[in-house]
């Protein structure tokens, strides 16, 4: 087997890539092509050093990239600042879907109250508190989606 350090992959020995055959090829042994696709495919990179072929360690997230004068995982800023703010909009978008499932928690509760759907005058006070609970938690979400605030709050329900 073939393999090239550049691309990543693997060659086969007896086809024909022509022009089409990376220039830095390599043979390797059935061990280490082994070794070595299950490396990739687990988000390692494979690499030479002191001319011996290695493998990283995986790579952190998709947001590092490999530096292959260092031979190691690298993020720049740019990258770092988009890992930030997909951080962010996937809090918004869980604050979101939390607002939804309050709102819903909301109209339930009220309706019981409303229709007089309880066993007990507890029942109703234990309706009532849950009620303003979900109310806080809904209006906190939204600070959070909206981007007021950072931290999504526990809901009532936990």
């Amino acid at each position: 087997m073939l393999f090239s350090e550049l691309n990543q992959a693997f060659y086969d020995p007896r086809a024909n890539y022509g022009d089409g055959a990376p220039a830095d090829l390599i043979k390797i042994n059935d061990d280490q092509y082994l070794k070595f696709y299950e490396s990739i495919n687990n988000n390692k990179r494979i690499y030479t050093s002191n001319g011996e072929l290695l493998v990283s360690d995986q790579r952190p997230d998709k947001y590092h990239s490999w530096d292959s004068q260092k031979n190691e995982w690298v993020i720049d800023d740019d990258q770092l600042n988009q890992k930030h703010q997909d951080i962010i909009d996937s809090l918004k978008m869980k604050a979101l879907s939390e607002v939804i499932r309050a709102g819903t928690q909301i109209s339930i509760i009220s309706d019981r109250i409303e229709l007089d759907d309880y066993s007990s005058e507890e029942d109703k006070a234990n309706l009532s508190s849950s009620l303003i609970a979900w109310k806080k938690y809904r209006i906190a979400c939204n600070n959070v989606s909206n981007g007021t605030s950072t931290e999504l709050p526990s809901p009532p329900d936990a």
